[in-house]
């Protein structure tokens, strides 16, 4: 999150190289979801090892890690640029604020809505307790969907508000 906010004085500096805002924030991103895939990867390996996955699970696993891993880096850059707080004294100081609280607590979200998608037994579970039936299939297209557009959306927003902020007054 506070990484559009590390810059700091030296925005007004980075405004002046002639490197779009979109370009800049696809840099960055780059830099924060190549070891997040590389990472979730891995982790999915070794956890897909050890419970013997194979199939729609082992699928579903897979899709849902590498999307989270391509969207909440996207949901992070994109909200830190959007509330940028060039200002803060500490990077635990910039992602203190109102848009790092939401963007962790959307992440949050995210993780928690993921749980349903690849747990057999929590899918019928809240099946049972909703009175509907859960596709896994359908659950996972759906948060496939709302886990990209929620990483999307705050990125591109981003990138046409930086075009147009004015950060010599920050």
């Amino acid at each position: 999150y506070p990484a559009v906010s590390s810059d700091g004085r030296a925005a007004l500096i980075l405004r002046s190289f002639p490197l779009s805002p979109g370009r800049h924030l696809a840099a960055r991103y780059a830099v924060r979801a190549f070891p997040a895939v590389v990472a979730t990867l891995f982790l999915i390996a070794v956890s897909s090892v050890a419970l013997r996955l194979d199939g729609l699970p082992l699928a579903a696993s897979l899709t849902t890690g590498l999307v989270g891993a391509l969207s909440i880096p996207a949901l992070h850059l994109g909200l830190g640029a959007l509330y940028p707080r060039y200002g803060a004294s500490s990077a635990v100081a910039a992602a203190l604020g109102p848009g790092g609280l939401f963007a962790m607590a959307a992440s949050t979200v995210l993780a928690l809505l993921a749980a349903p998608v690849v747990s057999q037994e929590l899918r019928a579970l809240l099946s049972v307790l909703s009175g509907l039936r859960l596709d896994e299939r359908t659950l996972l297209a759906a948060w496939c969907g709302l886990s990209l557009l929620a990483g999307a959306a705050p990125l591109l927003l981003a990138v046409r508000s930086l075009g147009r902020r004015d950060v010599s007054l920050a």
